[in-house]
């Protein structure tokens, strides 16, 4: 056990260590939740307009991705496993990089955001069933899982833990959806749907440029402010 943590430990300080001032603030913006609102009510938008009021099973499922992953993180996996974050263990405080934010909490194993982002992405591609958003939503995942890394927040055994048991997630609860809506009962027989997933995959690009442009901007926005300050006198 102590060979693979210290494994994890040394790829965790080699994948930190590919880093720049601009994208520490687009990792920084990257990560966060907050910023991927309008892709989640873009994915609500295209689910009620396929099924209408159907939708509501489906939404129903959505939701029990994160409680169920948050129920796991906080109350099992964290608690049994113990392990703290990178930048709270004092032989790695001065090797890795750090920038701009600390998370909630000192437990480090597993990575939420990786099992929240996979069991979202799992189930969303199995539901949709469209080539281009696959691709999209597992790519967003996974860099979701490694600003994790990035940033330093997450070894990366936590985060491919997370990623392990979030498409565990995303695929059982799917699997349990897809056997409510096969059954011949009532309001669950649901309709089949194919989905214009176009909404979604415009709303991400859409949130990735501006990622971009504003991690630009803060990047120029510095350089200039330390170029002029190098320049006074004092």
């Amino acid at each position: 056990m102590d060979t693979i943590l210290n494994i994890d430990t040394q790829l965790l300080l080699y994948l930190n260590s590919f880093h720049s001032e601009y994208f520490d603030w687009f990792m920084s913006m990257f990560t966060r939740r907050e910023i991927w609102l309008p892709l989640y009510f873009a994915i609500v938008y295209v689910i009620f307009k396929g099924k209408g009021r159907e939708a509501f099973l489906t939404l129903l499922f959505l939701l029990l991705i994160p409680t169920f992953s948050d129920l796991l993180n906080q109350h099992i996996f964290k608690p049994y496993f113990d392990r703290l974050r990178p930048f709270h263990v004092e032989s790695l405080k001065e090797q890795l990089h750090i920038f701009n934010e600390n998370p909630r909490g000192l437990r480090s194993f597993m990575s939420g955001h990786a099992m929240n982002s996979f069991g979202l992405a799992v189930f969303c591609a199995l539901l949709f069933k469209k080539k281009a958003f696959t691709f999209f939503i597992l790519l967003w995942a996974l860099l979701v899982s490694y600003s994790r890394i990035y940033l330093g927040f997450h070894y990366p055994g936590d985060t491919l833990a997370g990623m392990g048991v979030g498409m565990l997630l995303g695929w059982g609860l799917y699997r349990i959806y897809r056997f409510i809506v096969n059954t011949k009962s009532g309001f669950y027989h649901l309709r089949k749907t194919s989905y214009n997933t176009f909404p979604i995959l415009i709303t991400g690009l859409i949130i990735v440029f501006c990622l971009f442009a504003t991690a630009y901007h803060n990047y120029i926005f510095i350089e200039e402010f330390v170029r002029r300050f190098s320049r006074l006198k004092i």
